[in-house]
């Protein structure tokens, strides 16, 4: 209740951009339905879901990036999409300690990086969905059809 005696009015949450601590104490940047920004206490939020969502894409995402760091040979501070930099198109996917991730190659730069795949689908879900459709094509062509009851020969 607000100190009129209402009932303090909800608003829906699009989702948690980013997580800081303030005065000692843990905020997160919340997104509303609204399109409005806020830096909100941990203790005001009622979105155990969202906050589980975040935090675990937050250690994937740590996961990948200390993949990348420990790879790299002369890299910038900042790895996959944090570069800002064009995507070519994704080359590979793999488990990395049990978290879906792709590798990109980049438009115009030599180097490529893991990027967890769900970060992939929201700013690239064409490319992701050109790879994919790329590897079914390629696992289709390799089938080995049989003729007789017997494998045909290999080429």
């Amino acid at each position: 209740m607000n100190p009129n005696g209402n009932q303090q009015e909800v608003t829906p949450i699009n989702r948690i951009l980013k997580k800081r601590t303030a005065n000692g104490k843990c905020e997160y940047l919340v997104k509303w339905l609204n399109g409005r920004q806020q830096w909100v206490p941990l203790e005001n939020l009622r979105c155990p879901n969202l906050l589980e969502q975040f935090e675990k894409f937050n250690r994937q995402k740590a996961t990948v990036n200390h993949y990348n760091a420990q790879t790299a040979i002369e890299k910038s501070e900042k790895y996959g999409f944090e570069r800002n930099l064009p995507v070519e198109k994704f080359v590979g996917g793999m488990l990395l300690e049990g978290i879906p991730v792709l590798e990109v190659q980049w438009r115009n730069v030599d180097e490529h990086d893991l990027v967890l795949w769900q970060e992939a689908v929201t700013k690239c879900p064409q490319k992701v969905l050109d790879f994919y459709l790329n590897l079914v094509l390629f696992k289709q062509s390799c089938i080995i059809y049989t003729w007789g009851g017997h494998d045909m020969p290999k080429l």
